[in-house]
């Protein structure tokens, strides 16, 4: 009789293809311990008729394995960013009928029992597929990577399965990272989303809509008892959905918010990278900000051009002299366009992208082998903030002094103290921070507007410019940087405001 425990599973979509891929590299990389084993598997999942179980949030399944079958019931089963980590209980049974009594031992199994009541459970899905093991030692850990072919029946209707699963059997998290690393990154990744039972009802039930571009939410849902860990692996979540699904948005459509709300997020993963600098001291957490600042890179690139096309050009199209001029730098713009669009895709097939997905959906989980992670966060989110805005107070009150590079710095910095406020909102609800971070987002408004001009300046290197477009494009720096002029009178204003309201953490 086994009880209640959990699993730690990365999983990623893969083709026929990717297998032989991946064999080869298993095999130069010498991390294979062993043969691999192979068996046939086959999975019959039971629910009540009006799903009682997926209501729920459980599987429950029966597995052939040789002669006899296993009993499995799984909870927490979602899969979030190719990872899994589910509550699972194992029991052998005599026939492929499921015998709850059987796991009556466990809450979960009485849960279970209580809600299916009288129902009678039936088979509502079935996986048939050819799993292959290989036994895998790395950095003091051992693992399992299984590689799944078959295919997945509700009822009439089918669909293929190709998956790969690396569980962590024993050892620390940080060498299943490693392992992933080796194995998968350097090619295009496709990360689980759903689990094998998600998908059978997928199918049964009908299929999903797309995803769109989305706004952050803003606040996390942190509280003041959490520790670092609880935290900031919270934090994580959010950045890594807001992420992942605009990379979907950009890859799906070229709607100018998908890039902006990318760059965002890829920021604000950044932002609690370095926040964690003083705990997590690791080269592990250098690695993860190198990779996410050189993917960043190539969708920055991209944004600029929309702030061009939106923000720059556009308020001028019914005030510029030359009306045929303006229709040409659009033109020229759109183009321009087009090019970075198709190397922002060009970069989602490459290694950083699969690299970047690997780090996000497992380095958070290292933080719990970090010592000193299970400190109060209240404590740590205030010399965090504090730090932050010593440095902000610093350039603030040489305002006038500042050359382009301080300016430049400037707006980082307010940028990363309105997203840890944000991210740390939530431990100060008495004190209410939202006056604090409106002042902030006027003052960083002033220089997001000054270095959106600052971008203008490629205006005048955009290839294939004509003669009338040339000319618009100078109209419309001239234009904007007498108005830069203007604007920056306001930051004293706003800086003396931001600077005499009440700082929320203390």
């Amino acid at each position: 009789m086994r009880h209640e425990q959990r699993e730690l599973e990365f999983k990623v979509q893969l083709s026929k293809s990717d297998i032989a891929r991946l064999n080869r590299r298993l095999s130069t990389a010498k991390l294979v311990s062993g043969r691999p084993s192979r068996e046939n598997l086959r999975s019959i999942y039971f629910d009540t008729s009006r799903h009682c179980l997926r209501e729920m949030g459980v599987s429950l399944r029966l597995r052939r394995q040789g002669k006899s079958w296993v009993q499995t019931l799984k909870a927490d089963k979602g899969l979030r960013g190719g990872v899994s980590n589910p509550i699972e209980i194992e029991i052998p049974v005599k026939t492929a009928t499921p015998d709850l009594g059987q796991l009556a031992h466990t809450d979960l199994g009485r849960a279970v029992k209580k809600a299916v009541g009288q129902a009678p459970l039936r088979p509502v899905f079935e996986t048939d597929v050819r799993r292959t093991r290989h036994n895998i030692k790395a950095n003091g850990s051992e693992m399992e990577l299984a590689f799944d072919e078959g295919k997945l029946k509700a009822r009439s209707k089918t669909r293929k399965l190709c998956e790969a699963e690396l569980e962590l059997k024993s050892g620390h998290i940080g060498g299943l990272l490693e392992t992933a690393e080796r194995i998968f990154a350097g090619s295009e990744l496709e990360l689980s989303t759903h689990s094998k039972s998600d998908l059978g009802y997928e199918l049964l039930l009908g299929a999903k809509g797309e995803t769109q571009a989305v706004r952050d939410k803003g606040r996390t849902q942190i509280r003041p008892s959490d520790s670092c860990f609880q935290a900031f692996t919270v934090i994580f979540a959010a950045v890594r959905e807001q992420v992942m699904t605009n990379c979907r948005a950009v890859l799906d459509s070229t709607d100018p918010r998908g890039p902006h709300q990318l760059r965002i997020g890829l920021r604000k993963l950044r932002t609690a990278l370095r926040a964690l600098r003083p705990l997590a001291k690791s080269s592990s957490l250098k690695t993860f900000d190198d990779i996410a600042s050189r993917f960043a890179r190539g969708i920055g690139n991209l944004r600029d051009v929309d702030v061009l096309i939106s923000s720059v050009c556009q308020p001028l199209e019914s005030v510029a002299p030359d009306k045929a001029g303006i229709l040409e730098l659009r033109r020229a713009l759109l183009q321009h366009r087009q090019t970075k669009y198709k190397e922002v895709r060009f970069n989602f097939a490459g290694a950083d992208w699969s690299r970047l997905q690997l780090y996000m959906a497992l380095w958070p989980l290292t933080l719990g082998e970090v010592e000193g992670i299970q400190r109060p966060v209240l404590d740590y989110a205030r010399g965090i903030l504090q730090a932050r805005w010593k440095k902000v107070r610093r350039l603030g009150r040489r305002l006038e002094e500042l050359s382009p590079e301080a300016r430049h710095d400037m707006r980082k910095s307010l940028k990363q103290l309105r997203y840890l406020s944000e991210f740390f909102a939530p431990l100060y609800s008495k004190q209410d921070p939202r006056p604090f971070i409106e002042k902030l987002k006027q003052l960083q408004d002033v220089f997001g507007y000054l270095n959106d001009v600052y971008v203008a300046r490629q205006l005048r290197s955009l290839p294939a410019l004509n003669p009338p477009a040339m000319s618009t494009a100078h109209f419309v720096l001239g234009w904007h940087e007498a108005e830069a002029k203007h604007v920056w009178r306001k930051a004293g204003k706003a800086w003396k405001q931001l600077e005499d309201s009440e700082r929320f953490w203390k």
